[in-house]
């Protein structure tokens, strides 16, 4: 048994998706690896837009982009990132 994943249209079983409260069946639509692309992306475009990156729950700055870090590039990377989240989570519900 598994599923069809919503980004690459292959089905899968269920252990290759993460599992989802609120989402069909109680699975995400994507599988663990488009969500890996996707979150390798998104990272991507944070880092060349903002200098900085979400990598595994850590804020990591690239200090080639932004040079030394103050405390108010980071209070405003987090308010970014919280922001993000915050409107990911309202498009689920």
């Amino acid at each position: 048994m598994g599923r069809e994943c919503g980004r690459c249209a292959n089905f899968k079983k269920w252990n290759q998706f993460h599992k989802k409260r609120n989402g069909h069946y109680g699975y995400d639509s994507r599988c663990k690896k488009c969500r890996k692309m996707e979150r390798a992306r998104r990272n991507k475009e944070l880092k060349l837009q903002k200098g900085f990156f979400v990598d595994e729950e850590n804020l990591v700055f690239d200090s080639e982009i932004v040079g030394e870090v103050s405390q108010e590039q980071i209070t405003m990377a987090s308010m970014i990132i919280a922001q993000a989240y915050k409107n990911r989570g309202s498009r689920n519900g």
